[in-house]
């Protein structure tokens, strides 16, 4: 039985599947994480709700809720439309990162800051550095996920001077009296200290102007996916790898 009460709801279109003959469900993330939404009828010609079936639609939706907490979608309005950013091979590589990283590591129920996303994707609107933006968006993850990292100071002593690397696992910045202390970390070169902080910088226009240095920029980056995969006990993010192989194709 359905409850006939309609709510709504704002959301990006993640990922798409049939079910059964001829409704979908679409993946939604939203401020609250992930969210299932069941369309009816989803490709009838005249269906109003196709929008949902398009990834990377930002949409304000009604819908009820069935007893098994399925969203019932009953009408959706585009807010805006990013669907279009899909038809880029390079873009495409990119945005499947960002899927892969929201599916693997939200759920229901879980908070999720839209807002940077939204930021990121306008970013990718305006040709903004592609691999600036990812580290950005991973950093953002981090702070959804708790996972705090200190870029200000050594995390083991506070020291702000003579900063020479980083460990994810002790939460951030090491200076050179304490990298003894710890096992398994390296010295790291200006720009890898750089990309470290900047990754977990705010996500503002003019943060989303800067261009990363690529190498050492796939090499921070793919130290921070790495940590995630570890953390949560993840399969491999291998979107990450073919973005990264992307562009040192390109090079």
């Amino acid at each position: 039985m359905i409850n006939k009460n309609i709510s709504t709801i704002n959301g990006i279109v993640i990922n798409v599947s049939p079910y059964k003959e001829t409704s979908a469900i679409c993946s939604l993330i939203t401020s609250n994480g992930l969210e299932s939404v069941y369309i009816s009828n989803a490709f009838k010609v005249k269906n109003s709700l196709k929008p949902l079936l398009i990834p990377f639609n930002y949409l304000s939706i009604e819908y009820s809720l069935a007893n098994d907490k399925l969203l019932i979608a009953k009408s959706c309005e585009i807010i805006t439309d990013y669907s279009f950013l899909i038809t880029s091979y390079k873009n495409n590589l990119f945005l499947q990162c960002i899927i892969q990283l929201i599916t693997s590591l939200f759920k229901y129920n879980e908070h999720f800051n839209i807002e940077s996303l939204l930021l990121i994707l306008d970013g990718v609107k305006g040709n903004k550095d592609l691999l600036s933006e990812l580290l950005l968006f991973v950093g953002s993850i981090y702070s959804d996920l708790g996972i705090k990292q200190n870029t200000n100071n050594c995390v083991i002593c506070s020291k702000t001077k003579n900063i020479v690397s980083y460990s994810l696992n002790d939460g951030g910045f090491i200076c050179e009296d304490c990298i003894s202390k710890i096992s398994n970390i390296n010295i790291k070169n200006k720009n890898e200290l750089y990309i470290f902080k900047y990754a977990f910088s705010v996500i503002n226009a003019s943060n989303i102007n800067k261009t990363i240095p690529k190498d050492d920029g796939c090499k921070v980056l793919n130290e921070l996916c790495k940590h995630l995969e570890s953390y949560f006990g993840i399969s491999r993010l291998t979107s990450i790898d073919i973005f990264i192989e992307y562009l040192h194709e390109k090079s």
